[in-house]
């Protein structure tokens, strides 16, 4: 397939973008299919991951609590500093069990709607699969955030050199140019990720595995991508947040809970973190903290095959702009 930058003649549909997770062939039936088997995926790795990490919870949050008192009273301290890095280095193996979970049973659920919407697609009974398409669209996931990563490092770097450079000139033009570089900088990190979110549906359209071509079929797309991206980014996260911290109040029975997660309470969260911990003693909480998983698993899977159905819609939106199509 010829990958090339298209003016659009095919009018931007906010109302298809914003809802193409429920525009398969197969519509709400599948979408609904598609979320329960993807929320079941991702609530196996909340199971596995979450009691490596919960007996850790304490020691992290009381010493991200220290540090910020530390650090709101003006005062600083190696030692509390580095019980922070500790404590946080006990839980290095489950995030990185957590996050790579995550990234695997991500790319099933996408990999599976991009199949469905752009190619009609959708193997026999479970929708989602761990096979060589979830396997390209992990490929144009880990591409997208190395390629973020490198933007970001070398845009740090070059404002770091050149902010530099022109600051032992006249140190006022050093601040200025300092200054104009980071907002540089935060608008590329912005309009990155338009620009490039499409590359999983590019590579399940293609078969091929793409993120810099990705960038051919967002031109001259960007402002209706830009927009549409926003209300189901935002949206997403709000009911996601809103569904964690119902989960949270579950199984703390303590509002007093979420302050202590935040680290910013007036007191020290270790009590409050420690019974929450010993409530799971007891089979009931233990159902409801499955209860809460369960919900937030169905929460973050929809945060995701939402978004995942706009980066469906932009591909399909940049195909039907194929002029080949037409002698077809």
């Amino acid at each position: 397939m010829k990958i090339e930058s298209r003016k659009p003649t095919t009018p931007f549909d906010f109302g298809q973008a914003a809802g193409a997770w429920f525009n398969t062939s197969d519509g709400k039936n599948y979408a609904i299919r598609l979320w329960v088997w993807h929320s079941a995926a991702i609530l196996v790795v909340l199971m596995i991951c979450q009691p490596l990490m919960l007996p850790h919870y304490a020691d992290i949050l009381e010493a991200s609590w220290r540090v910020n008192q530390q650090t709101m009273s003006g005062q600083s301290s190696e030692d509390v500093s580095m019980a922070l890095w500790a404590a946080m280095g006990q839980v290095a193996l489950p995030t990185l069990l957590f996050v790579i979970g995550l990234m695997v049973t991500t790319s099933m659920g996408e990999s599976a709607l991009y199949r469905k919407y752009l190619l009609g697609a959708e193997p026999a009974r479970i929708p989602i699969r761990l096979d060589i398409h979830a396997g390209r669209n992990l490929l144009a996931q880990i591409g997208f955030y190395a390629l973020y990563m490198a933007v970001y490092i070398l845009g740090l770097l070059a404002i770091t050199i050149i902010g530099g450079v022109f600051g032992l000139l006249f140190a006022p033009l050093g601040a200025l140019v300092a200054i104009t570089g980071i907002f540089a900088l935060l608008v590329v990190m912005i309009a990155y990720p338009i620009r490039f979110a499409p590359s999983a549906a590019l590579t399940a359209l293609d078969g091929k595995t793409h993120v810099l071509a990705t960038r051919k079929v967002t031109k001259h797309r960007f402002w209706s991508l830009f927009g549409v991206y926003l209300v189901v980014y935002i949206g997403g996260y709000i009911g996601y947040y809103v569904v964690s911290l119902i989960g949270m109040l579950l199984v703390s029975g303590n509002p007093d809970f979420l302050t202590a997660l935040s680290g910013f309470g007036g007191e020290n969260p270790r009590p409050i973190i420690e019974a929450t911990i010993d409530r799971f003693s007891n089979p009931l909480y233990m159902v409801l903290g499955i209860a809460a998983m369960t919900m937030m698993a169905a929460a973050l899977s929809a945060w995701i095959l939402w978004i995942a159905g706009v980066s469906a819609y932009a591909v399909r939106w940049w195909h039907s702009d194929d002029p080949a199509q037409a002698f077809e």
